[in-house]
């Protein structure tokens, strides 16, 4: 219960706002990258981002970002 606490205290509608600023500056970024495509949710999308990378596993990429980030 205290997880679910401190999210009311922060309020849903910031951690949401927040997470949609998130999304936006990693698709400006993300884009830019070698021009690698990105696939896009036309609605309802999250901070989320995916993109495509040939020829590289996801967890390669996963771990290369977790050291950079």
């Amino acid at each position: 219960m205290a997880a679910l606490d401190y999210l009311d205290a922060i309020g849903r509608d910031n951690i949401f706002k927040h997470d949609q600023e998130l999304g936006r500056v990693r698709l400006r970024t993300t884009g830019a990258v070698e021009r690698r495509p990105v696939v896009r949710a036309k609605s309802g999308r999250a901070g989320l981002v995916s993109f495509l990378l040939d020829d590289v596993h996801a967890h390669d990429v996963v771990t290369v970002a977790d050291r950079t980030a």
